[in-house]
Parts: C-alpha cells; sequence; structure tokens
C-alpha cells in the first residue's frame, strides 16, 4: 500500500536544489575575486621589489636623482661652446668641398702599414682627388671659423646648456654634429699645415681637438661620449701624421703628449651612465603617465565597417591591452633589470679606474647580463633595452 513521505521530507527536497545553487554562485564569485586579487597582488608585489632595489641602492650611496648627477654651469672664461657654434654656423655657411671630401690621414695600406698623407703629391681617395692648392682655397674659405675653433684652446670645457628635466626622448643634442664637424675640418688643416711644413700650427689644430674631446664630457650622456671617441680617433690619425714629420721640435711634442694624456674616457663614462640612469627614470615616470604617447591615438570605431579599418583597430586594442600589462607589471621589473644592468656598468667603469684587467672585467660583464636577463623573453622588454 502506497505511504505518503513524512511531511518534513517535502521541504527538504524542494529546498536543496536552491542550495546547490546558492553554492554554485558562491564559488564561482569567490573564483572571480581569486582572478582579480592575483594580479593585484602581482603588481604590489613587483612595484615593491623595484622600490625595494631602488631604496638599496640609494643606500649604497648611488646617485639615482637628476639633480645628484647634472653637471655645474661652467664660468663663462672657461666655456669655449659659443666659439663652437660660431665657428659651426660658419662652416655651415660656407659648404666648400671639405664638408663632404677631407684630406686621409694615417690611410691604412697594409696590416701595421699607413700612408703619411701630407707628404703625396695630391688628396687622392676613393671618391675624388682635389689637388693642395684646392685644400688651402678651401680652407682659406674658413680661415675665420678655423680660428674661432682655435680660441677654444683657451677654454677648458663645452657647456651647451642641455635640459636634463623632461628625460631623454626629449633632449636635443644638434651640437654633436658641430664637434664632430669642426673636428674633420681642424684634422683637414693640421694635414696642410703639415703638407707646407709648419708642424707647430698643426700641433695647435691638433690639440683643440682634444680640447673638443675633452670639453663635451660635460654633457655626461652616453652619445656624447660616442662622440668624443670619434673626434679622439680624427686626433689619432693627424698626431701620427705629425710624428712623421721631422721638424716638430720637442717642446711641440711634449705640450701635445701632455694634452693626450689630459683625456679621460673612464671617469667621464662612468659620468654618462649615472646621467643616463637618472634621466631614464624620468622618461619611466612619463611613459606611465596619462600624457605617454603609449595609450595610443583614439580608437576610430567608424572604420569598423572596412577590411583594414577592423584590422588596425584590432592592432590598437592589442596595443592598449600591451600596455596595460606593462604598465602595471612588466614596466617594475624592466625598471629592476635597468638598474640592474647600469648598476653593472658602472662597477665595470670603477673597477677600470683601479686599472682591473679589461678582458677580465668585459667577460664578468658578460656574465651578469646572461643572468639578469635569464629567459627573458625579448619582446616583453621595454624600450630601455634596444641597445642590448
Amino acid at each position: 500500500m502506497f505511504r505518503a513521505p513524512p511531511a518534513g521530507f517535502i521541504h527538504v527536497m524542494s529546498t536543496r536544489p536552491k542550495l546547490r545553487r546558492r553554492e554554485f554562485w558562491l564559488l564561482l564569485g569567490v573564483c572571480v575575486l581569486v582572478l582579480l586579487f592575483i594580479p593585484v597582488v602581482r603588481h604590489y608585489q613587483l612595484r615593491a621589489a623595484a622600490r625595494a632595489y631602488v631604496a638599496q641602492l640609494r643606500a649604497q650611496g648611488e646617485k639615482l636623482d637628476l639633480a645628484e648627477v647634472i653637471p655645474p654651469p661652467v664660468p663663462p672664461e672657461q666655456d669655449g661652446s659659443a666659439l663652437l657654434l660660431q665657428a659651426s654656423a660658419l662652416l655651415d655657411a660656407s659648404r666648400n668641398f671639405l664638408s663632404t671630401n677631407f684630406p686621409s690621414a694615417m690611410d691604412m695600406v697594409a696590416p701595421g702599414r699607413a700612408r703619411i698623407g701630407w707628404q703625396q703629391p695630391a688628396v687622392v681617395d676613393d671618391k675624388a682627388s682635389n689637388s693642395w692648392a684646392d685644400i688651402e682655397l678651401a680652407l682659406a674659405e674658413d680661415r675665420d671659423a678655423l680660428d674661432r675653433l682655435n680660441n677654444i684652446l683657451d677654454c677648458s670645457e663645452l657647456d651647451f646648456k642641455l635640459q636634463y628635466n623632461g628625460g631623454l626622448d626629449n633632449l636635443k643634442l644638434p651640437h654633436l654634429i658641430s664637434v664632430k664637424n669642426a673636428a674633420q675640418h681642424l684634422c683637414a688643416a693640421a694635414m696642410d699645415e703639415l703638407h707646407r711644413g709648419n708642424p707647430e700650427a698643426a700641433g695647435r689644430n691638433i690639440r683643440t681637438m682634444l680640447v673638443l674631446a675633452n670639453g663635451l664630457a660635460h654633457d655626461r650622456l652616453v652619445i656624447s661620449e660616442l662622440v668624443r671617441i670619434a673626434v679622439a680617433a680624427i686626433a689619432t690619425e693627424a698626431t701620427w701624421e705629425l710624428l712623421q714629420a721631422t721638424n716638430a721640435t720637442e717642446t711641440e711634442l711634449a705640450t701635445l703628449q701632455r694634452d693626450w694624456v689630459g683625456l679621460d674616457f673612464i671617469r667621464s663614462g662612468e659620468n654618462a651612465l649615472l646621467m643616463e640612469r637618472a634621466a631614464e627614470q624620468v622618461t619611466l615616470a612619463e611613459w606611465k603617465s596619462p600624457r605617454s604617447p603609449l595609450h595610443g591615438a583614439p580608437l576610430a570605431w567608424g572604420d569598423l565597417l572596412t577590411g583594414e579599418g577592423l584590422q588596425a583597430t584590432g592592432r590598437q586594442l592589442k596595443f592598449r591591452f600591451d600596455r596595460f600589462r606593462w604598465h602595471y607589471w612588466w614596466s617594475y621589473a624592466d625598471q629592476v633589470r635597468y638598474l640592474q644592468v647600469d648598476q653593472m656598468l658602472l662597477e665595470t667603469f670603477r673597477k677600470a679606474q683601479t686599472n682591473a684587467p679589461l678582458l677580465a672585467l668585459k667577460k664578468q660583464q658578460e656574465q651578469k647580463i646572461k643572468r639578469i636577463f635569464g629567459r627573458v623573453d625579448p619582446e616583453r622588454l621595454s624600450p630601455l633595452f634596444a641597445d642590448l
């Protein structure tokens, strides 16, 4: 015979599905919260790690702020930048063939063998040929500019009043081309003086090149250091040409040697790295600001009706998603890696000042770079590491 179930049984059966639905939605909500919570926690972990490393560097006495590394202004009587800019303007106005066809100095013809340029009957290279009379005529047109350049010998530094506060991305450096162009014209003048049998005047032109190379260290920038090296290379070739002259006096050679000894690339390289590190922190902050160009152009929703517009919008959305991830997660790891690489380079320069073996330093540097980057995907690195 059929028996009716107890009264309480019907109530339990009717409420159990409701409880299961509530448990499901509760579990789903917890999972969503956990998924949202993990990246938030990771963001704060990465930010704390970056700040901790910055604090560690400061505790070691490292200079990380622009105010700590910006060079002091140069007294006007020691600043040759105005003379250089005046000479550069005159050379730009002249625009004779010396702008593209300089006399070759220390032209290598075989391993360990070079041709003495000023002894040749004509100025010949793989592009053009000129007589020494042509060279002298062109130099005569540039005489005012060359005289202004040689007056830089009475100065000790070049202060171009660079504005570092805007970061390296906004820094204008038109003077670097002027410095190298001036060195090339001075080398041409030195070669002509040697051809005419006047090593004293040739030495003066070479010494002016060395003043340019030394004075440019005031910039405290890596790109300026590269230009300094280029100017020193030009001066090296001109000096070799001078050493082939038989009528140079001991006094002239001793003065030139003193100027060469006064060149310092190691300490100035350290100063350049300190400046670049501080300026890059400004650039990094700008990239994270709402005004940053990394935000991208506004999305063109009206172009979605075309195939190209749909692809372009897709690329913009991906770019914004990648920027979002970089802003809140990857940027902190980038910052730490950049600071670690810069610190490693600074330590290399500092050890080089103690006459540590350069090959050993280079090997240590390569090993440290591998440890810093490990298996990091290059596509996840910011433009800070474009040169590595």
